[in-house]
């Protein structure tokens, strides 16, 4: 991977995902480790003081998903669960909540329940056997998988560029 290529890739992602990197500077090499720091002083991260907070959350994340994979029998719920955990998180960071991604899940889910409905009910019209519901159901659901999580992941990114542009324009101004 070229040196412009991981500045790139080091822009476009998250600060937990490059103090992940930072964690173990080990597995980098010595150009990936100064653009690494170079992206944090950027974003005006203090390492010493966010690594801290960032093991201690991600140890905490690693326990509550040890007890949420032992007690949730279906992985929807343990995936609900980690979403609103990381809605309160981008509210404790940002100030505030994540509009876009709260909006978008309750139609998501709306939208979902609707196309359920209406399935079932086209298929009871037209005396589908539950094997031709299923199998006409597949596709769908497939192609509202990954239409979902593109849309999903659209809307998580434009809530983080605008959460740092807020943030660096606050740091600018002091």
């Amino acid at each position: 991977m070229e040196i412009r290529d991981l500045a790139a890739q080091y822009q476009t992602q998250s600060d937990e995902e490059l103090l992940q990197l930072a964690l173990d500077p080990q597995q980098l090499t010595p150009e990936a480790n100064a653009l690494l720091r170079a992206e944090l002083a950027k974003r005006h991260i203090h390492t010493d003081d966010r690594f801290n907070e960032f093991r201690v959350e991600k140890q905490q994340h690693e326990e509550q998903d040890r007890s949420s994979k032992r007690a949730s029998l279906f992985p929807t719920i343990t995936r609900a669960t980690k979403t609103i955990r990381d809605w309160r998180q981008y509210r404790r960071r940002a100030g505030t909540w994540p509009i876009l991604s709260i909006a978008g899940h309750v139609l998501h889910f709306a939208a979902l329940l609707g196309v359920i409905a209406f399935m079932v009910w086209y298929g009871v019209g037209h005396n589908w056997s539950k094997p031709t519901l299923l199998l006409v159901s597949l596709p769908v659901i497939l192609v509202e998988g990954v239409l979902w999580d593109s849309f999903r992941k659209g809307i998580r990114l434009r809530e983080l560029v605008s959460y740092r542009n807020r943030r660096n324009s606050t740091l600018r101004q002091r």
